[in-house]
């Protein structure tokens, strides 16, 4: 909200008020995700926290892209056999094998 007020009506707010602000309201959403500990606001807090932490300390986070590799790595290591097993379930799980690839 203090970045629409100064980037609309051209006030001229500090940066370090701004990046305070941004620090703050994070804070704040990383303890509603402790209160609710739902994966999904977890995965929101990270997000957040990674854009703001790129935004605020390039040089530190260019130093972390090596985490940003090997979490890229895990993930396509998953995608396969998560695939397999969930096409493996679903046609386990049909009552009428023999009509599994008929149209009517």
């Amino acid at each position: 909200m203090l970045w629409a007020i100064q980037h609309y009506t051209g006030a001229g707010i500090d940066t370090r008020i701004l990046s305070g602000s941004r620090w703050i309201a994070l804070i704040a959403f990383c303890a509603y995700a402790w209160a609710r500990r739902s994966l999904t606001t977890w995965i929101m807090v990270g997000i957040l926290v990674g854009a703001e932490f790129g935004h605020d300390f390039p040089a530190q986070a260019k130093q972390l892209q090596v985490l940003s590799g090997i979490f890229l790595r895990l993930i396509k290591t998953i995608i396969a056999p998560l695939m397999f097993s969930t096409l493996v379930v679903g046609i386990a799980g049909h009552s009428n094998l023999s009509r599994l690839g008929a149209w009517a």
